[in-house]
C-alpha cells in the first residue's frame, strides 16, 4: 500500500498489526475471539477459520460459493480502503488546524468539508474544474463520504441539497438512492452526452456517474480523482460486478499484468494460477510453501535494528537467546518444531541475504539458526574483505581507499540508526557525498551521471545507503513533528526534509541501475506522509 498519502509511518508492530486487519477484513473474519479460558471458548463451540475457503477456492469458480467469495473478498478490500483513507482525512485536518478551519462541528460531513479546504481550496479559489453547487464543492464531497465508507451521510447531502442538485442534473438523486440494473442505460445516455468528452466538467460528478451506472469498466482512472495507488484500487474494487464484465477475476488478471512487469516471483506465487496440487492428499501443502516464502521474504527485506530481531529473534547481553514474533507463531506456518523451523526458514532467509549482500544480517540468521560452521566462514570472508581493502588503501590512495572510508562511514550511519539517532545518521550518510541532498537539477542530473564511474562496491550498495537516507529523513521528520519545538525551527526542519526527500527521489530515478521495487515504492510514499 505504498504511493499513497500517508501520514508518519507508525511503528513496525503497528504496521503488522494493520497488515493483519486488512486480511481479516478481507477473509470476513471477527475483530477479536473469546480467550481460551473463557467458559464459552470450549473447542465444542470454537469456529474453524484454518482452510475456511479451501473448498470454494479449489472448485468450480463459477458456482454460487466462489461467486460470493469473491464478492466478499471485493468487498472486505474495499472497506479496509475506506477505513485507511478515513484515517488518511483525519489526519491531513488535524495537521493543518490553520487552514482546515474545523470550528466546532466534529460530524463526519464536517471534516470532509474541511478536508476538501485543505486540499482543494488556495488563494480564495477552488481547484480547477471543481463544481461548486450551493455554494460548496458538492460532488467532491459526496465522492469522498463514498470513498471513506460513510454511504449514510452521502445520501443524508444529496437529499438535504436535493433541490440545488436537480437544477443541475435532475435525475441524479433520485439514481443516487436506489439504482436498479435496468435504470443504467439512463446514466450511461447523461454520462454520454454532458460528461464523457467534456474537457470542464467536475472530475468528481463524472467519477460518481461511473461509480453509479459502473459506466466505461474498461477506462480505470479518472484523472484528478485516482491520483494514487489505493484511490485506484479503491475506485476498481467499488466498480467490480460480478455479474458483468468478469467481476472480480478481470481486475485480478489487470493486476497479475501490472505484477508481472514490476515484481520478481515464481510462477505459482498466491493468485497466479490454480495449481495442480489440489488433489486431496496435497490440498494446503502448496499454500504452507507459499507462506513460507511470503515469510523469507519479510525478514529479507526488512530493514535492520530492534525492529528485525523483534521479528527473527536474537541474543541478550548475557548471551541467552530470545525468540521473535515469527518463531512464536511458527504453530501458524505448520512449522513443527525449531528443527523444521530453523531449517525451512532462518537458514534459507540467511541464503538470500548473502545474494542480497546483506552479510551482517546473513551472519545473524545463522547464528540464530544454530549454523556455526557457516557463521565462521562468513566472518573470516566479510574479515578478509575489509583487509583487502585496507591493504589496497596502504598501498594507494585512489577508488579503494574512497570506497573504503566511505564504507566505513555506511556502516557507522547504521550503527546511529538502530541506535535511533536520525540527526547523526543523516550527517554521516551526508559526509560520504555519495547522493546529492542539495543543489539544482543541473547537478542532480550530472551527479547521477558520474555514479557509474564509483567503485563497484559503492554502486552495489545503492540500495542499502538510499534506503538508510530515506530513514533518517523519516525519522528527524517523525522526531520534529511530535516534540515540543520553536514553530519557526519545526518549519525551519521540516522544509530541509522535504527537500532533501525531494531530490532523493529524482536522483533515485535516473541512474541506471536496477533496484528492488520496494525501495522506489518506500520513496513514493515517504514523499507523500513527509508532505502532509
Amino acid at each position: 500500500m505504498s504511493k499513497s498519502r500517508r501520514c508518519p509511518a507508525p511503528p513496525r508492530s503497528s504496521r503488522i498489526t494493520q497488515i493483519f486487519h486488512i486480511l481479516s477484513k478481507i477473509t470476513g473474519e471477527p475483530p477479536a475471539l473469546l480467550p481460551i479460558e473463557h467458559a464459552s471458548a470450549h473447542i465444542i463451540n470454537a469456529r474453524l477459520f484454518e482452510r475456511k475457503f479451501a473448498r470454494v477456492y479449489l472448485g468450480d469458480a463459477d458456482s454460487r460459493d466462489a461467486v460470493a467469495l469473491r464478492q466478499q473478498i471485493a468487498k472486505g478490500s474495499r472497506e479496509a480502503l475506506e477505513e485507511q483513507y478515513w484515517d488518511v482525512l483525519e489526519r491531513t485536518v488535524q495537521a493543518r488546524p490553520s487552514e482546515a478551519r474545523l470550528g466546532g462541528d466534529p460530524s463526519i460531513s464536517n471534516k470532509v468539508r474541511v478536508f476538501l479546504l485543505v486540499r482543494y481550496y488556495r488563494s480564495g479559489e477552488w481547484g480547477d474544474k471543481i463544481e461548486l453547487v450551493a455554494g460548496q464543492p458538492l460532488w467532491a464531497k459526496l465522492f469522498y463520504l463514498i470513498q471513506t465508507g460513510h454511504l449514510q451521510e452521502a445520501l443524508n447531502e444529496a437529499l438535504h441539497y436535493q433541490q440545488a442538485i436537480e437544477n443541475r442534473e435532475p435525475t441524479f438523486v433520485g439514481h443516487f438512492r436506489t439504482l436498479p440494473k435496468p435504470q443504467r442505460d439512463h446514466l450511461q445516455a447523461v454520462y454520454n452526452a454532458h460528461m464523457l468528452h467534456s474537457s470542464t466538467v467536475d472530475p468528481f460528478k463524472l467519477a460518481l456517474y461511473k461509480l453509479m451506472g459502473k459506466v466505461e469498466p474498461s477506462r480505470r482512472s479518472v484523472p484528478q480523482v485516482t491520483t494514487t495507488t489505493e484511490d485506484w484500487l479503491w475506485f476498481q474494487l467499488a466498480m467490480v460486478d460480478e455479474e458483468e464484465n468478469g467481476g472480480l477475476r478481470s481486475l485480478s488478471e489487470v493486476l497479475l499484468g501490472y505484477g508481472e512487469r514490476h515484481f520478481d516471483g515464481p510462477p505459482n506465487q498466491p493468485g497466479s494460477r490454480r495449481s495442480p496440487d489440489g488433489l486431496p492428499g496435497n490440498v494446503g501443502k502448496e499454500q504452507v510453501e507459499s507462506a513460507w516464502d511470503l515469510t523469507k521474504r519479510i525478514i529479507v527485506l526488512a530493514n535492520a535494528g530492534p525492529g528485525w530481531e523483534e521479528l527473527v529473534g536474537g541474543f541478550r547481553i548475557d548471551g541467552s537467546r530470545f525468540s521473535g514474533v515469527i518463531e512464536q507463531g511458527a504453530q501458524l506456518l505448520h512449522l513443527q518444531d525449531s528443527k523444521e523451523y530453523n531449517s525451512e526458514i532462518l537458514i534459507c532467509a540467511a541464503r538470500h541475504s548473502e545474494e542480497n549482500d546483506r552479510v551482517s544480517e546473513a551472519i545473524k540468521l545463522y547464528n540464530l539458526a544454530g549454523d556455526y560452521s557457516t557463521v565462521a566462514k562468513q566472518l573470516e570472508r566479510t574479515a578478509s574483505d575489509i583487509l583487502r581493502h585496507y591493504e589496497r588503501t596502504n598501498r594507494a590512495v585512489g577508488k579503494d581507499r574512497g570506497a573504503v572510508i566511505k564504507l566505513l562511514r555506511i556502516r557507522e550511519a547504521v550503527e546511529a540508526k538502530n541506535a535511533g539517532k536520525p540527526e547523526i545518521t543523516l550527517d554521516l550518510r551526508e559526509s560520504t557525498d555519495l547522493t546529492p541532498l542539495s543543489g539544482d537539477m543541473a547537478k542532480i542530473t550530472r551527479r547521477a551521471e558520474e555514479f557509474k564511474d564509483l567503485h563497484e562496491a559503492l554502486q552495489r550498495k545503492l540500495q542499502t545507503y538510499l534506503t538508510l537516507t530515506m530513514d533518517a529523513l523519516a525519522g528527524i521528520h517523525y522526531r520534529v513533528k511530535t516534540l515540543v519545538v520553536a514553530d519557526a525551527t519545526r518549519q525551519m526542519t521540516l522544509a530541509a526534509v522535504r527537500t532533501k526527500l525531494r531530490l532523493l527521489t529524482v536522483f533515485a530515478g535516473i541512474p541506471k541501475y536496477r533496484m528492488s521495487p520496494d525501495v522506489y515504492s518506500y520513496l513514493a510514499r515517504l514523499d507523500v506522509e513527509i508532505a502532509l
